[in-house]
């Protein structure tokens, strides 16, 4: 027999013998006409993902509701690391302030002073750039140009880029070009 359940987001599904899901110590199992379910779910030790900052956020905070502990392996945001509202998250990965702490070390060794930055709009190259603009400015490093690219690039044609190229051009004193870093991967051409 199959029982109908509901899940969040409001996605309906079947499945067999089943009864009402739930995450909470003691929880009793009911099926909906009211019988014992045949299957016994465990409890769920861990989530593993998402692969994205702002997912993970919406889901660490679904998963400390059951006390349920998460690990992401490419969530890099910042905001993941207060341990206050995220107590069930971890990461392999280090948050976008290792990476800008890094940079900030790379341009000193290079002894720039004076930089263009390009960051991707999105929640990932916004917040990675706050990060950096605000390490930048503690060891005195200018930025000359800070361009936000647009996420799609299918909207984007190639006067946007050369548009982009142009306003880089107009500062020549600025020794480093920071481009790509704060980008997500797949939208590297």
């Amino acid at each position: 027999m199959q029982h109908s359940f509901n899940v969040p987001f409001n996605q309906s599904h079947e499945t067999p013998n089943c009864c009402s899901i739930g995450n909470i110590d003691d929880f009793t199992y009911r099926c909906t006409d009211g019988s014992s379910p045949a299957i016994r779910h465990k409890r769920i030790s861990g989530v593993l993902g998402a692969a994205s900052s702002v997912t993970s956020i919406q889901v660490a905070n679904l998963l400390k509701l059951f006390k349920i502990p998460q690990v992401s392996f490419f969530s890099t945001s910042p905001e993941l690391s207060n341990k206050q509202r995220f107590e069930y998250f971890l990461r392999t990965v280090p948050s976008d302030t290792n990476q800008a702490d890094a940079m900030v070390q790379i341009i000193q060794e290079l002894n720039w002073k004076y930089i263009s930055i390009l960051y991707e709009e999105s929640n990932y190259g916004i917040q990675a750039f706050t990060v950096l603009e605000e390490l930048l400015s503690k060891n005195d490093i200018c930025i000359a140009i800070k361009e936000r690219l647009t996420k799609d690039s299918g909207v984007a044609d190639d006067s946007y880029y050369d548009s982009i190229v142009q306003k880089l051009m107009t500062k020549p004193n600025a020794r480093g070009k920071i481009f790509r870093f704060f980008m997500e991967i797949k939208q590297l051409r």
